[in-house]
């Protein structure tokens, strides 16, 4: 069933590609999406560098390891309240990547590359 047309636009086996990449390099990983799917498509979800977590509020984030690496799927949903958006603004976080239900972020500081 995932594999179906209908599942294709949120990408989630070319994020989870990019997440397990980056996690290989011994990056930090925070994962905003859903954590079923991302297991589904061979996410190490076992993984300590691997954060999942939803839904976020700006305490919670703060006591997380620092990420080298954001995927965040579907603001609305994901980041209602716009904690991780004002996380990354304020951490300075830049675009690495937008897919069609996800957008990649990596801190200045990242020498990885997650693809």
């Amino acid at each position: 069933l995932r594999f179906n047309p209908l599942h294709q636009k949120d990408d989630y086996r070319a994020a989870v590609a990019m997440a397990r990449n980056a996690l290989s390099q011994n990056a930090v990983v925070w994962w905003a999406a859903d954590s079923e799917t991302a297991g589904y498509y061979g996410l190490p979800v076992d993984t300590p560098k691997l954060i999942m977590f939803w839904p976020p509020s700006r305490r919670s984030l703060e006591a997380l390891p620092n990420p080298e690496f954001v995927f965040l799927s579907k603001r609305d949903i994901y980041d209602a309240d716009g904690s991780i958006t004002e996380y990354l603004r304020r951490h300075s976080f830049k675009l690495k990547e937008r897919l069609p239900a996800f957008t990649i972020w990596k801190t200045p500081l990242a020498h990885l590359q997650a693809d």
